[in-house]
């Protein structure tokens, strides 16, 4: 679920721009979800309703979460309005959007020093259709060339994921986030569930995924069909 210790906190106010799915309040509260690509869009939105300045520095973090959120404007849940919020906070941050964006994502990509257990839990969600529980992780890299070393350990690393969570099927979406395309690698005993999702064949449990840079709006409903359909 989205927040450790959800089931003990009082939920005073809840802004989102996911699915909504089992979430229960004790008593009536604000709820604020909407179809944009960042919950930060939103948060934004709010300022500029009560008429409270942006800080300098909240706008940069604002910023840097719409672009991580969106991969600079070019996943597909990106809206218009995202893009006009991201450009009035660099204005406030006094920076600029694409070598900003760029130097986030070299950050905020590097693998270097991390175990394939960090690289596979930094982004992680588990869904169920039609009964069957399956894991997605996805991490934005700029360099998928040097991934190929933790390959086979993460396999078997996703393979044990599998087995103890009981999942009939673990991805990991390699996403290259300036040519939007994606590897995906695949474990668990149900791997043509992704075959039949993208038309594709997997070679030593992986496949190239033109295009596809959104697990919310690309490879979740692909999947939820081809598990539907099998």
């Amino acid at each position: 679920h989205s927040v450790e210790g959800l089931e003990e906190a009082e939920i005073l106010e809840i802004i989102d721009h996911h699915r909504i799915a089992d979430i229960q309040t004790n008593g009536p509260v604000l709820f604020r979800c909407e179809p944009l690509g960042s919950t930060s869009t939103i948060i934004a939105k709010a300022f500029q309703e009560q008429h409270i300045p942006i800080p300098k520095n909240i706008a940069g973090g604002l910023l840097g979460a719409i672009i991580s959120d969106t991969l600079l404007f070019k996943s597909p849940t990106c809206t218009p309005t995202d893009t006009k919020i991201a450009k009035e906070l660099a204005k406030i941050a006094e920076l600029d959007i694409l070598s900003f964006g760029m130097d986030l994502f070299k950050a905020g990509t590097s693998l270097v020093g991390k175990t394939v257990e960090q690289i596979f839990y930094q982004d992680y969600k588990r869904f169920t259709f039609n009964q069957e529980d399956i894991g997605i992780a996805q991490v934005n890299t700029m360099d998928l060339d040097g991934f190929s070393i933790y390959k086979q350990e993460m396999l078997s690393f996703m393979e044990k994921v599998a087995e103890n969570q009981r999942l009939k099927l673990v991805t990991l979406l390699l996403t290259d986030v300036i040519n939007s395309n994606s590897e995906i690698l695949v474990a668990g005993p149900c791997p043509w569930y992704v075959e039949m999702a993208f038309n594709t064949t997997l070679v030593e449990q992986q496949a190239h995924l033109s295009g596809v840079v959104s697990r919310k709006k690309q490879v979740v409903p692909a999947l939820a069909v081809a598990i539907q359909e099998d």
